[in-house]
């Protein structure tokens, strides 16, 4: 029998062709550790993963960071790129009422990256859809 992990919180990042799936994850030991999960789009996907633990994390970033420091900024940002007031602005926009389709085309950005934007931000994306239709024939026994 594996060992049990139970996933604590899930991030999930779009750059490129590319999706990333960020898990805290917690063993049955007690013992913690970082997922990262990189899908590829492509034909035929591709799937890679590695797994931090905690102990490195501090590393991790303080490299990643001093690589980046490296990369000329027109292709950090690339085409994806939301500015953090955009991602302020999406939220607002959601909480006030304006359905994901239409956020889509206000940022000029697809609907899953809108999606992806408020699920980082802890926030839970309901459908655009209307509710079904609710038939009138049992709704007086439940009164």
């Amino acid at each position: 029998m594996g060992i049990k992990e139970e996933i604590i919180e899930t991030q999930q990042l779009s750059a490129g062709k590319s999706t990333f799936l960020v898990d805290l994850v917690k063993y049955g030991s007690g013992k913690f550790y970082v997922s990262i999960l990189q899908i590829v789009h492509g034909e035929p996907p591709m799937r890679q993963q590695i797994k931090i633990h905690p102990s490195s994390i501090k590393d991790v970033i303080r490299v990643l960071l001093h690589f980046q420091g490296k990369i000329p900024a027109p292709l950090i940002l690339g085409r994806n790129f939301l500015k953090e007031e955009d991602e302020q602005k999406i939220q607002e926009r959601y909480l006030k009422g304006v359905p994901i389709k239409d956020l889509a085309l206000q940022f000029n950005r697809p609907k899953e990256t809108i999606e992806t934007v408020l699920r980082n931000r802890g926030i839970a994306v309901i459908p655009d859809s209307k509710p079904t239709k609710m038939y009138k024939s049992n709704w007086r026994k439940y009164l």
